[in-house]
């Protein structure tokens, strides 16, 4: 009964940030930095109000809770609107190489790809503080692994949805969760091995 109610705080929150990135902007503009000033608005999640069934932020994958907007201003990017998938993890690496990091020097410090040039499909990787979800090229499932021992890997649609079939498309999409898994590794082994304080 209360769903209106906290969603209309959902937006008034929005509203107080869109109107204090709005006064900073300005400024940045007023100075006359804004041309050469990279300028990135997003979230770290969406909230869910039950469109699928879930509430907030960490009960589930669905689109609501992470897909969420991404804008990118700075010196070389032209406006448009980018459809492709992308993540997060894509930032970093567009920073580096907009900061003069070669592409290959670049992938050593991050997973993603660079947010002017996404390739057509890929992978998704999102995580909670409990689990992790893959999205599929297709957009439509999501291969979700609870890091608990005792919780399987379950399978969804977009919606949230468990698959009808989900023990096959699991045993389908294995290879890819394995793949991913192993580039998170090989990341972060790599991380820590250069970090002048480890062991």
């Amino acid at each position: 009964k209360d769903r209106q109610e906290i969603f209309n705080r959902f937006r008034n929150a929005v509203r107080q940030a869109d109107t204090t990135v709005g006064k900073m902007l300005h400024q940045i503009s007023k100075r006359g930095l804004l041309e050469n000033t990279i300028v990135v608005i997003t979230g770290d999640h969406g909230e869910e109000f039950f469109e699928n069934g879930y509430w907030g932020h960490h009960s589930n994958f669905t689109p609501e809770q992470v897909q969420v907007p991404f804008l990118l201003h700075g010196p070389g990017i032209k406006a448009g609107v980018e459809t492709k998938p992308s993540s997060h993890v894509d930032f970093s690496r567009t920073l580096l190489e907009s900061l003069g990091v070669s592409p290959k020097q670049a992938s050593n410090y991050s997973t993603g790809e660079h947010l002017l040039n996404l390739p057509d499909e890929r992978l998704i990787l999102s995580a909670s503080w409990s689990s992790m979800a893959l999205r599929l090229e297709n957009q439509s499932t999501l291969v979700i692994s609870d890091y608990a021992d005792d919780l399987p890997l379950r399978a969804f649609d977009s919606n949230g949805k468990p698959l009808p079939r989900e023990i096959e498309t699991l045993r389908r999409t294995a290879p890819k969760l394995e793949e991913v898994l192993a580039t998170c590794r090989r990341f972060l082994t790599t991380d820590l091995m250069r970090h002048p304080d480890h062991p």
